[in-house]
């Protein structure tokens, strides 16, 4: 593609010496309502190449989702082994907090390149290598999301039936049961550290990856105070309206899910109900 602007003048020269940088590209622009997102190609003088995910945050408040993302990537135990945490990239972060009450950045503490072993989290989400003044550098974790898996899904089995609606089950979509098993995850795991309950807020179904059977989480820069049956209700309403809406075999897996959440995720039914028309509603308004 025609990179109209240079990474490489964004990244501190130090980082790009340790790492012995050559070259970096953006090959490819990823849809995003709000940010600037890239594939990016590293070259390094070793003669490897890599791809990762550049994301340039935009608008009024990118700041503040700035911060919230990097508080939740390192809260989540996943920064990478050449993190170059730059300090000055934040009006003196350690002091800082976010409106929502979160420390703005937990930059401050911790030492430039330091790494934490992944394995210590269960929590599927890329490693973080990179903060910026207004982006963030990740891991590319491939391109199949959950929103693939569906309609492909769906569309498979109503091939294999020979009708659009075909009999869905909800034991045959691990990738479902563990997107919802992060989101219930997440929220359990910011409970037990925090004391408060956190929600991720966006269900995009495009924020969950699939990589090697296995469902990864991007995307934290709307995560906020809430109860896990909004996420819950969303995460419903949302996979119901993926064209094609309402089919036959959505509502039944729709269902199916929604009695999960109440009988094995133990969430609040009444609650979990109220959000999915909440969530209905605000999608009604959206298109207005």
């Amino acid at each position: 593609m025609n990179n109209s602007f240079s990474i490489l003048d964004n990244i501190d020269k130090e980082f790009i010496k340790k790492n012995s940088i050559e070259d970096i590209v953006a090959e490819e622009k990823l849809y995003s309502k709000k940010n600037d997102v890239y594939i990016i190609k590293v070259s390094c003088t070793c003669e490897s190449e890599k791809h990762y995910i550049y994301k340039e945050f935009k608008g009024e408040d990118k700041s503040s989702r700035l911060k919230r993302e990097i508080y939740f990537y390192e809260e989540l135990c996943r920064t990478g082994a050449f993190t170059f945490l730059k300090k000055t990239a934040f009006n003196n972060p350690a002091n800082q907090n976010d409106a929502d009450g979160l420390t703005a950045c937990s930059i401050a503490r911790k030492e430039i390149g330091m790494k934490i072993n992944p394995e210590m989290s269960g929590f599927n989400v890329p490693w973080l290598y990179y903060v910026g003044e207004s982006f963030l550098i990740l891991e590319f974790l491939g391109r199949k999301n959950l929103l693939d898996y569906i309609l492909e899904k769906e569309n498979k089995e109503s091939t294999q039936i020979g009708k659009s609606d075909s009999k869905s089950d909800l034991s045959n979509c691990k990738p479902l049961l563990d997107a919802l098993g992060f989101i219930t995850s997440f929220n359990n795991y910011m409970k037990a550290i925090k004391n408060r309950s956190y929600i991720l807020c966006d269900m995009n179904f495009r924020n969950f990856i699939l990589v090697s059977n296995k469902i990864f989480r991007v995307d934290f820069e709307d995560c906020r105070e809430g109860e896990v049956e909004e996420d819950a209700g969303k995460f419903i309403a949302f996979f119901l309206t993926y064209k094609p809406e309402f089919t036959h075999w959505k509502k039944q897996l729709a269902a199916s899910i929604q009695e999960h959440c109440n009988t094995h995720l133990h969430m609040n039914g009444k609650l979990l109900e109220e959000e999915i028309l909440k969530e209905f509603n605000s999608m009604e308004s959206r298109r207005k």
